[in-house]
Parts: structure tokens; sequence; C-alpha cells
């Protein structure tokens, strides 16, 4: 199967690129395989239905999305360097004045779109509120709109 078609790449766990952080996932098989971007892995018969596919390596140009922000809460007209989708989730939560659930993100990574990093305490640590609750009133927290091609704006309701 490692040689079955050049643009297929097969692995054992363990061997598995790091960069993917597949190896200690215990949701992920023993044996995995990824193609080539353009090329989709399927039997003998082809059964995709849509015009998408997961398992791509996500350092691929072709494979990066688009995040825009807009909002009281963020810097006019700020360009930032590429950053991991990872980090939008903590993000959010700020924003929304939650407590993340845990995840591999970090808020640190994108404060520098915000206005002024007063979005944390000084202590540099988020204030821990219960799970579903919000430090903001309704009326103030930003909504969160999900576009096509992975587009994410923020907007903040009008008094």
């Amino acid at each position: 199967l490692k040689d079955a078609h050049p643009k297929l790449h097969v692995y054992k766990k363990e061997a598995f690129p790091e960069a993917f952080h597949y190896a200690n996932n215990p949701r992920v098989t023993p044996l995995l395989m990824y193609s080539d971007l353009g090329y989709v892995i399927h039997g003998r018969i082809n059964v995709q239905f849509n015009n998408g596919e997961h398992g791509f390596d996500n350092k691929d140009m072709d494979m990066k999305t688009i995040f825009r922000a807009v909002g009281p809460s963020f810097r006019a007209g700020l360009e930032v360097e590429p950053f991991e989708s990872v980090h939008v989730y903590e993000l959010m939560c700020r924003l929304l004045g939650i407590v993340p659930e845990a995840n591999d993100g970090h808020l640190a990574t994108l404060l520098p779109m915000l206005h002024t990093e007063s979005a944390l305490p000084p202590d540099g640590r988020p204030t821990l509120l219960p799970k579903g609750r919000s430090a903001l009133p309704p009326s103030s927290r930003p909504l969160l709109v999900m576009g096509l091609l992975g587009t994410v704006i923020l907007l903040s309701e009008v008094a």
C-alpha cells in the first residue's frame, strides 16, 4: 500500500509527520493515509458527493483561510502575520467574556489585534466565569458571523 500511488502517503500512527499532532491522539487509527493536494483517496467506486475534503496539510497555501475581524474591540486597518485557526476560539471566548474549554489555542497570539490588551486583567490572566456565563451585557456582546471560505467576521450590536 505504501507504494500504491506517488501522491498517496501511508504511515503507521507513530511515524506520521509530527506537525499533524496525531501520535498521541486516542481517536486516530494505527494506520494513516493522506494524499497530496488535488487528490482524493477513495475505493474502486467514487462515492464522494461533496466538493471538499479534510486531511490535507494545513501548511499548504491552498489550505489557508481568511480571517477578518471588524468591531469596536479590533484595531482598524491592521494586517497581521498568518496564524493557526486554533487560536480563534480563545479570542471568541475572551470577547464574549466566557471561560473556554480546554483547547490548544493561545489568546496571546491574537491579542495584538485588539485596540488595547485591556481585554485581560493587569496580571494577564483571564477572569474565570461560570461556563456559559458572559461578563458582557447582551447588547454589547459581539456577534459572530461565519461565512464561506472560512471567513470569520466579528460585528458588535449597535446600542
